[in-house]
Order: structure tokens, then C-alpha cells, then sequence
């Protein structure tokens, strides 16, 4: 605390500047950060849609058997996200008991997780047709 005291002492010009450039450094960080997570969330989501697009377009036929094999991918590619939600609630929860703001904070965090592990089940509607989907994949060319 005795350095926000120190600034508070400099000339009110100084102080302004020093806002100035503070808020000029969280704005360029945060535009950065949310450039990186976008290019990392969609990278991601198109790894997840992959699997599900591919068994889509399969020459399979029977439901039960293409919805079985899609959800175990689903699953899988899920499970890690699902168990860093666990952990991240877990350990909230017991720092909590020593800092309130960390449960809060931690909470919040496993309900992204959450919602990075719904990504990973695409609902079969939301996809393209399945021709449009092998054009994609190239699931028909030999090579």
C-alpha cells in the first residue's frame, strides 16, 4: 500500500499519465489474450466437429451402431475438460474456506470447462449434409 501512497503524492499530471498508460496496457494485453483464445477456441471446436462430421458422412448405416461409436469419441474427446471442471471445483472449494473470492472465482472457471466439454458433443442437426461433408473430408478420393 505505501506505493499507492507514493503515487498519490506525485502531480495530479503524472498520475493521469501514469492511468494513461496503464489502461493502454490492458487494453493491447486484453485485445491479444482474446485474439490468442479465439484462434485456440476455434482451432479446438474444429478438432471436435471433426470427429463427428466424419462418423456423419460414414457409409455406416445403422444408428445404433454410428450413434455408439460417435458418442464414445464425444466422450472422450470431453473427458479431460470434464475432469479439470472437477478439479478446478474441488480446489475452489477448498481455498474457499480461506478466501471467499477463490471459491467464486474457481466456480466460475469450472463452469467454462463445463461448457468446453459441451462443445465436444456437436448435435448431429447443427452439421452440414453428408455430401457436403465427404467434399470436405475427402472421405471419397483415393490417393
Amino acid at each position: 500500500m505505501e506505493i499507492i501512497q507514493t503515487i498519490l503524492e506525485w502531480p495530479i499530471i503524472i498520475q493521469g499519465a501514469l492511468g494513461s498508460a496503464l489502461f493502454w496496457a490492458l487494453l493491447t494485453g486484453g485485445q491479444k489474450l482474446l485474439v490468442f483464445a479465439s484462434q485456440k477456441l476455434s482451432k479446438d471446436k474444429e478438432v471436435a466437429n471433426y470427429f463427428a462430421k466424419a462418423f456423419k458422412a460414414t457409409k455406416i448405416r445403422d444408428e445404433q451402431v454410428l450413434k455408439t461409436h460417435a458418442f464414445r469419441i464425444a466422450a472422450y474427446g470431453a473427458l479431460h475438460y470434464l475432469i479439470k471442471a472437477i478439479l478446478v471445483c474441488v480446489l475452489s472449494i477448498l481455498m474457499g474456506q480461506f478466501v471467499p473470492l477463490f471459491q467464486e472465482i474457481g466456480l466460475v472457471f469450472g463452469c467454462y470447462f463445463l461448457f468446453r466439454a459441451l462443445s465436444y458433443v456437436p448435435h448431429f442437426d447443427s452439421l452440414p449434409s453428408d455430401e457436403k461433408i465427404r467434399e470436405e473430408l475427402e472421405l471419397d478420393k483415393e490417393s
